[in-house]
């Protein structure tokens, strides 16, 4: 059965720019690198204040839930290790209900799929296995999921991860031109719009490959 700490490193990883070399070290010294970077608030970036790659709406979501008054942009600065983990955990990893998924690459892609994208990471998949796409996974979707063959389904989430991250940026470019009236220029796509992202998010999905990950 898949299991959560190993796609921990890869998440710090991307999410904080931690250099490669440290990541054998134990995960939550990983973190404790990760947060020295991790932290942005592009207002590009529609997910807004972002630390190792939780945002904060998700942050004020997980402190409402668990009783904890400080949900400040501050107190997502500091999170412990303990507290990010737990976010990843009930949050994204239990939503895919993936201590029970067979096969750890499938696991892995489409948690960070539903870590980067939310519901979308769910309904999308449910689609490619035939179930109701409705955002959760129950006996069904779990069983169908572990019904395919673990290559042949990764390969196909893989594909339409990147189709939906094309259709994001498109939509992107089509606002930012509906603002300002006229078609913009490459510049202006690559600076005010979901373009500017295009590369590293690619990069990041193709980084995830069958069998574990790989770190450039």
């Amino acid at each position: 059965m898949a299991d959560i700490s190993k796609i921990i490193p890869f998440i710090l990883h991307f999410e904080a720019g931690v250099n490669k070399k440290y990541l054998g070290l134990p995960n939550e010294q990983i973190f404790e690198i990760a947060k020295k970077t991790g932290f942005a608030n592009d207002p590009v970036d529609a997910g807004g204040a972002t630390m190792c790659g939780v945002t904060l709406n998700t942050f004020k979501a997980y402190c409402r839930k668990n009783g904890f008054t400080d949900s400040s942009v501050r107190a997502l600065r500091n999170m412990s290790y303990n507290t990010w983990l737990d976010i990843i955990k009930t949050l994204f990893w239990d939503k895919w209900k993936a201590d029970e998924i067979k096969d750890q690459s499938v696991a892995n892609a489409v948690v960070d799929w539903m870590w980067a994208s939310g519901r979308y990471g769910i309904t999308i998949p449910q689609r490619i296995l035939g179930v109701a796409q409705d955002g959760i996974v129950g006996k069904k979707t779990l069983a169908a999921l572990n019904a395919q063959d673990p290559k042949g389904f990764f390969d196909e989430v893989q594909k339409a991860r990147l189709k939906y991250t094309d259709d994001i940026i498109q939509s992107s470019i089509r606002r930012y031109e509906s603002r300002i009236g006229r078609t913009a220029s490459p510049q202006e796509r690559r600076k005010y719009t979901n373009l500017k992202y295009e590369n590293g998010w690619k990069r990041r999905i193709n980084s995830i490959i069958y069998g574990g990950f790989i770190y450039d």
